[in-house]
C-alpha cells in the first residue's frame, strides 16, 4: 500500500556440494525453466525453478497469505534431490566446470551443455514435450477430416451456386 516493493527470501540447503550452476533457456521464453546443477558427485541435475521459489508456503503456516502461490510445493529448506531427475543418468562425469544452455525450435525443449574435462550435452524439457506430437497420433483422421471438410466446401459451393441460377430463372 505504501508502494515500496515486496521482498521475499528463503534459504535452500543441497544435501551435496555443487561445481556449477546453469539455468535452461527457450525460444519465447514460455516454458518454466530448470536450474542445471553440476554436484560435486559427478553427477548433473536438473531441478524445477518452482522448488526454488521464495513464494512457497511454510509447511508451519495453516493461513495462506495473498503473496503465497498455492500450485507450488510447501517450503522445506533442505531440496530434495530425486534421483529421476539425474540427467546423466549411470555416466561418470569427471571435471566438470561449465554448464550453457541455448533454446531450440521447440520451445519446450533447450540443449544444455556440461563441460569441464569431460563433454556432456542432453536434451532437457522443463515441461515436458507439450509443443510435439506423440508417436501415436492419428494422421489419418486428420487428413481424413480436413479432405472431409474441403469436399463439403465444395459441394456446398455448387449446390448454392445452382441455387442462385435457379432463382434467377424462376424471376
Amino acid at each position: 500500500s505504501s508502494g515500496l516493493p515486496i521482498v521475499f527470501s528463503r534459504i535452500y540447503v543441497i544435501p551435496t556440494g555443487i561445481r556449477a550452476m546453469g539455468v535452461t533457456e527457450t525460444h519465447q521464453g514460455i516454458t518454466n525453466q530448470d536450474v542445471i546443477l553440476v554436484l560435486t558427485s559427478g553427477e548433473v541435475y536438473s531441478l524445477s525453478k518452482r522448488f526454488l521459489s521464495p513464494r512457497r508456503k511454510g509447511e508451519e503456516a495453516t493461513d495462506i497469505s495473498e503473496w503465497d502461490e498455492p500450485s507450488l510445493p510447501a517450503y522445506k529448506p533442505v531440496v530434495p534431490l530425486v534421483s529421476t531427475k539425474v540427467l546423466n543418468y549411470y555416466s561418470k562425469l569427471e571435471g566438470l566446470s561449465e554448464v550453457k544452455s541455448t533454446f531450440t525450435m521447440l520451445e519446450s525443449t533447450s540443449l544444455v551443455a556440461v563441460y569441464g574435462l569431460d563433454l556432456f550435452v542432453v536434451r532437457v524439457m522443463p515441461e515436458k514435450s507439450f509443443d510435439m506430437l506423440t508417436e501415436e497420433y492419428n494422421f489419418k483422421a486428420v487428413i481424413m477430416t480436413i479432405l472431409g471438410l474441403f469436399s463439403a466446401i465444395v459441394v456446398a459451393y455448387y449446390y448454392m451456386a445452382g441455387q442462385k441460377v435457379k432463382k434467377y430463372f424462376s424471376e
